[in-house]
């Protein structure tokens, strides 16, 4: 094989991996995006209605820093998975039914 044929072939093979990566990222990146947007959010009272307390109470959390949430505007968005954790650490709600 002549030089020249192997060195168009090392280019090829460099823009072959080059696209491949490129196209993870954007795959990645398109990922994170649907981790990362509030369609799947939870409202405080949608929050309140699933651990069976009022939505100032989950407020009290997310200011106490016992909940995880995000403020957008007025909003706060709470993750589904950050719910789930709350209802496996029961103590957090049988801290508010007892006072």
């Amino acid at each position: 094989m002549s030089l020249e044929r192997q060195t168009k072939l090392q280019n090829v093979l460099q823009i072959y991996k080059f696209v491949l990566l490129l196209f993870h990222f954007l795959f990645r990146i398109k990922e994170l995006r649907k981790e990362t947007t509030l369609e799947n959010h939870l409202t405080t009272t949608q929050t309140a209605r699933i651990l069976d307390v009022t939505p100032s109470c989950v407020r009290q959390w997310i200011a106490k820093g016992k909940l995880p949430a995000l403020r957008i505007g007025s909003r706060w968005n709470i993750k589904p998975s950050d719910v789930k954790a709350v209802i496996s650490y029961s103590p957090l709600v049988k801290e508010t039914a007892n006072g």
